[in-house]
């Protein structure tokens, strides 16, 4: 989910910047990770250690060396490409539950909302900084066991921190993944010469229900039937002498 992407990015580029370079010089915040220290000759491994794959023959010296220069371009492509300092993905990560209790996570969470700000009031904004310090030193919260947007949407947690709960339950609905590609897709089948007046609410329900469908793994006859749509009228009373 969203809390996790800038976790899962850094650590995709810790476990590729191992295969070629000495643990020492691979910062614990990889966001110190520089363009430099990855050019750094004295950072990289061995050729012995560098990673290739499983092999009883050793490489030769030369097929080493464009090993080493093509771990290095691939990772400085990853810096530049990476939004690894995207200040919106770390305040996502403060909304894991397993993170309180730091000043850090206080820091990231008003920052997200203030990048959330048009979800709130103006009512809001003021008791919405009095609610994250609150959260933050709460010890008192239930485990989070489940998916962290049930864990934020609880009662228990919800009731206690509504306004903070209105914006990360905002923030979980960030459409990411490869789900995001396959959106255009269908639209594109959707949309077309014939259907190219069609108002964007009537795209969201085909979106919609489309997606009920398919999270649902049923046909839509299977989705849409109802049981009993007919009730039994009861029949007319017959009456003596008639």
């Amino acid at each position: 989910m969203a809390h996790k992407l800038h976790d899962m990015q850094m650590e995709c580029v810790r476990k590729f910047v191992c295969c070629f370079m000495k643990p020492e010089h691979i910062p614990t915040n990889l966001q110190k990770l520089t363009i430099d220290s990855i050019t750094d000759t004295s950072s990289h491994l061995p050729h012995k250690h560098i990673y290739i794959g499983y092999s009883k023959i050793k490489a030769p010296s030369k097929f080493m060396d464009k090993v080493l220069q093509g771990y290095m371009s691939a990772a400085q492509i990853m810096l530049k490409k990476l939004p690894t300092h995207n200040s919106t993905l770390v305040a996502f990560s403060a909304m894991d539950p397993d993170l309180t209790n730091d000043s850090v996570v206080m820091s990231n969470l008003e920052i997200l909302g203030k990048k959330l700000d048009h979800f709130l009031t103006a009512e809001e904004k003021g008791p919405y900084k009095d609610e994250v310090r609150a959260y933050v030193n709460d010890k008192t919260l239930p485990p989070a066991n489940d998916r962290v947007d049930k864990w934020w949407a609880q009662e228990s947690v919800s009731s206690k921190y509504p306004i903070l709960s209105k914006v990360t339950l905002a923030a979980f609905t960030v459409f990411h993944g490869p789900l995001v590609e396959s959106a255009f897709s269908e639209m594109s089948r959707i949309i077309n010469k014939q259907t190219n007046r069609m108002s964007v609410q009537m795209l969201n329900a085909y979106q919609t229900i489309k997606y009920e469908l398919k999270a649902s793994n049923s046909s839509a006859l299977e989705f849409f039937r109802r049981k009993k749509t007919l009730k039994q009228t009861p029949s007319t009373p017959s009456y003596a002498g008639t």
